[in-house]
């Protein structure tokens, strides 16, 4: 039987990078477009990377999809328009899903992380072989491996979230970006070098979970 071809299904809040990821998976030395107050992700977007399907979503819970003058889906539109491509690609034979949760390290997991969460497991968790979960730290690039694990003891400790990683089989990953500051470094080639590396074992670990 032919290899089952992988979809990459990517979750969370608005601006906690879940686009970002999906260009570094791409490219690891990939720069973000400068900060906006609104989401880029308007709408379910499906695409093909390397022969990966990803389904790139709006974020949920979050008033802020888009500016005033943008109609926003509901937070049931979108939940409907997710459940309706996960099933399209359920068959076990011939897909393999990987289902990300994005949450930012720099605001922290808050209660309308924990609400998003919550609305999606309902509709995307089973458990089968075929079909594997995991949260991804955003914004990670300037921590080591001994922080990052300190980071996801702490997320493991998490009342809530421990429930995802104990019982359902939840996995923890980072991820990182390089920015156009990183590169103003001229004095300090090792800063630099540190970030780069740092993105690089991020995204490492990460193409490592989705393709094993």
């Amino acid at each position: 039987m032919a290899n089952k071809q992988t979809v990459l299904i990517l979750i969370g809040k608005s601006r906690n990078g879940k686009t970002t990821l999906l260009n570094v998976l791409q490219d690891p030395e990939h720069v973000p477009k400068s900060l906006s107050l609104f989401s880029s992700t308007k709408s379910i977007e499906e695409k093909n990377m390397n022969g990966m399907i990803i389904i790139d979503t709006p974020g949920l819970c979050d008033i802020n999809h888009t500016s005033s003058k943008e109609k926003r889906l509901t937070d049931n539109e979108i939940l409907k328009q997710v459940s309706n491509k996960f099933q399209e690609y359920s068959d076990p034979k011939k897909y393999k899903i990987v289902v990300l949760y994005i949450f930012s390290i720099n605001g922290g997991i808050l209660t309308q992380d924990k609400e998003s969460l919550k609305k999606y497991h309902e509709i995307l968790y089973k458990k089968q072989d075929n079909i594997k979960y995991s949260f991804v730290l955003s914004h990670c690039e300037n921590f080591d491996e001994e922080q990052r694990n300190e980071l996801k003891q702490q997320l493991s400790n998490d009342r809530v979230i421990k429930e995802y990683i104990n019982k359902h089989e939840y996995k923890v990953h980072f991820s990182g970006a390089m920015n156009e500051d990183y590169y103003t470094l001229k004095n300090n080639e090792d800063a630099l070098s540190f970030y780069l590396e740092m993105v690089n074992e991020c995204r490492a670990d990460l193409l490592n979970f989705m393709q094993n």
